[in-house]
């Protein structure tokens, strides 16, 4: 694009996207006047917005770009990752998870993978920078697709426990409790954690029904 035409776009667009769900109906082009070493020319699309879904109800799950950020490791102690990740979440990160791989010369390793925010990107890097012993980060950006969800509390005989509730077309295909509430009143009752699964076990807790979303 050209300097103007990128102005222009950051004045007039409410969100920038890699999606590309429309059909073009018109196409406008712009040359520059500046002389520079790539092209100077913009190519503008006005087209119609594409229906979500082909048939029956809307796909009506929140859509999210996010960063992924990657590296493989293969000399450090395992010790350090318990931290390493503590400080990613702690710093924003979406998630962190870790992959055994295999790398070149055969070398068991670990690959470290945190999706983040754009605006939490550089922190992240810094940490994997500063505490861990890789030598190299990639980076992609991904899109993310989630559940329309809310919460309700279920009271048990041993205290309140959070459920969290997954919607998709208007129906609600999951319910779960929340870990940390179960493990808390585990503890708290001198119970396993099984027990406490166990006692959510019940048909009140069916997840398939449908739901009116409009109350």
């Amino acid at each position: 694009t050209t300097p103007t035409g990128a102005a222009i776009l950051a004045a007039t667009v409410d969100v920038f996207t890699e999606e590309f769900c429309f059909t073009p109906q018109k196409i406008g082009y712009g040359i520059g006047h500046r002389d520079t070493d790539i092209p100077n020319v913009l190519r503008a699309y006005l087209g119609e917005m594409q229906p979500e879904t082909s048939s029956g109800d809307a796909d009506d799950t929140q859509k999210q770009i996010a960063i992924l950020v990657e590296c493989n490791i293969d000399d450090m102690n395992p010790e350090m990752y318990e931290e390493v990740i503590e400080a990613l979440l702690a710093c924003g990160a979406y998630d962190v998870f870790l992959t055994p791989v295999i790398m070149k010369k055969t070398r068991p390793a670990v690959k470290i993978s945190v999706l983040c925010g754009q605006s939490e990107r550089p922190a992240i890097e810094e940490i994997l920078w500063l505490r861990t012993s890789t030598f190299g980060l990639r980076s992609q950006r991904v899109s993310k697709s989630m559940l329309q969800r809310d919460f309700t509390t279920l009271s048990t005989k041993f205290g309140d426990i959070s459920i969290k509730h997954g919607y998709w077309r208007g129906r609600k295909i999951k319910s779960k409790a929340e870990y940390e509430d179960c493990r808390r009143l585990a503890k708290e009752n001198g119970v396993s954690l099984k027990e406490i699964y166990d006692l959510l076990l019940c048909p009140g807790l069916a997840v398939t029904e449908p739901v009116d979303r409009g109350k």
